[in-house]
């Protein structure tokens, strides 16, 4: 007979240990950015490199990765046999490399065509760059010595897209209708007549707008998500969610008084912040005197980030930052307060930025909001504060986990238009920061209180004075007044 006994507390232990490490694993799949790579039977090995920038093999093209969608981006270099060309042709081939839909690149003109022949007008670029003046006019001979151009083939929505800079919808170039089976038959990207330096492949198109904003899942709401207009930090890379679960809680913020101090520290002549901005001032080049803002380190560098995670800057009234890049790190950003503006870019070239000063999109922060960056979405912007109070914020950054590299600095230009580079540095470590502030400000208050405890003292003594002069006076008059003209008896 066999006796059923129950599980020990060991395997009841054992049974929760494993059940949590399963649970955890299928979060963090599902939870993925929605750009990276998810488990799939049977994929080529190019996608085992999804989302990362490789070199350009010498010969043949790259995998598409998944049939009927997908992104490529390509990096070339622009040198003069780059610069003189008629134009290049990106080619997407089937996997007996016969050719599906060809891209012809030119200076001023893009066209998509297929075995019937030009789909759809080409694109102007003239036309391109009036309408998003953040795109270029000349695409093959222009300042930059680099350039980013992508493809992007849609299944399920029947287009095939070409486009300059971040794969973004806001980058397109030109845009044609395709059959979802011809698509499907996608299986190999490659170039004629120029070679990429190198690329990136993603799994998913680009199909529309992704909003700059986090929400906590508690705020979101069926308007947010019909208008596209936040997203969730489940949609993030798990290394921004961790970023996001550090800084989005209630407590991260900044107390009213801390804020006051802050800014009487910015604005007072002698305080230890006001003399700080004078020291940095001119810290980017040029002659810009608002480029300028103070970091605040908040913990030490862990080796994981491009300088210490966590840095609370400060941003007084009217400055700004470079537009710069964060060295393919991803970053969640908090307003602790006042307003912030953020305005992003197209990828920075080591020469020729003219075309990056126009941005792609500007928003304007308040306190409490947060946005964030990724290596392949909002990774270069420009930070201002248009108000006339002191902006505090918090940056938080994380390398990818896939990220072998660890780029240690921030590319930035400056008024000359080329390329800079900034290593992540601290004006203070917060907890002496705070303490100075506070203390500043207290001493101003104290001083405040001081004058205005004197200067009634004063006035009490003063009225006091002038009442008893008043009295000798007055009984001075009476009793000279009695003297000459008082009654006298008869």
């Amino acid at each position: 007979m066999m006796i059923h006994r129950p599980p020990s507390q060991t395997q009841r232990l054992l049974f929760l240990w494993a059940l949590m490490i399963s649970l955890s694993s299928a979060s963090h799949i599902l939870s993925d950015e929605f750009r990276r790579s998810l488990p799939h039977q049977n994929a080529p090995d190019a996608c085992s490199a999804i989302g990362l920038i490789q070199p350009w093999p010498v010969t043949g093209g790259v995998s598409a990765c998944l049939a009927g969608q997908g992104v490529v981006q390509l990096q070339f270099q622009v040198t003069d046999p780059f610069r003189h060309l008629p134009f290049f042709t990106i080619n997407l081939n089937d996997g007996n490399t016969s050719s599906l839909y060809s891209i012809q690149v030119a200076s001023h003109a893009v066209t998509i065509s297929n075995a019937s022949g030009i789909v759809g007008p080409p694109a102007k670029m003239n036309d391109i760059h009036a309408a998003s003046p953040w795109l270029p006019a000349d695409l093959l001979d222009g300042e930059g010595s680099e350039v980013t151009m992508w493809v992007s083939f849609d299944k399920k929505n029947e287009l095939l897209k070409f486009g300059f800079g971040y794969a973004m919808i806001e980058n397109t170039i030109i845009s044609v209708n395709a059959s979802a089976d011809t698509l499907r038959s996608i299986a190999v990207c490659s170039v004629s007549s120029a070679t990429p330096s190198n690329y990136t492949t993603f799994l998913f198109p680009v199909v529309k707008t992704i909003p700059p904003v986090v929400l906590d899942s508690n705020s979101m709401t069926l308007e947010i998500l019909s208008e596209n207009t936040a997203r969730v930090p489940g949609q993030l890379p798990p290394e921004a969610q961790s970023l996001f679960s550090a800084v989005a809680g209630n407590n991260i913020q900044l107390s009213n008084s801390d804020a006051l101090a802050i800014d009487y520290c910015v604005k007072t002549p002698g305080c230890f912040l006001y003399e700080k901005l004078k020291e940095k001032s001119g810290e980017f080049g040029g002659g810009d005197a608002n480029m300028v803002y103070v970091r605040v380190t908040i913990g030490p560098d862990m080796g994981d980030s491009p300088g210490s995670p966590y840095v609370m800057e400060i941003w007084p009234p009217g400055c700004h930052s470079p537009i710069h890049d964060h060295a393919n790190s991803v970053a969640v950003i908090k307003v602790l307060y006042g307003d912030i503006t953020s305005s992003w870019y197209n990828p920075l070239s080591l020469t020729g930025n003219s075309a990056t000063l126009t941005p792609i999109k500007t928003a304007t922060f308040q306190s409490g909001d947060i946005t964030y960056i990724t290596p392949d979405l909002w990774q270069t912007h420009q930070l201002k504060n248009e108000g006339d109070v002191t902006c505090v914020t918090i940056q938080s950054y994380q390398y990818l986990d896939s990220d072998y590299v660890h780029y240690e600095t921030f590319d930035y230009i400056s008024e000359d238009l080329s390329l800079h580079f900034f290593a992540p540095d601290s004006d203070f470590e917060y907890l002496d920061f705070i303490a100075q502030a506070r203390a500043a400000y207290q001493a101003r208050s104290a001083g405040t209180s001081t004058a205005a405890s004197g200067l009634s003292a004063g006035a009490i003594a003063g009225i006091t004075v002038g009442s008893v002069a008043a009295v000798v006076v007055l009984v001075v008059l009476v009793w000279r007044f009695r003297r000459g003209h008082g009654y006298q008896p008869t």
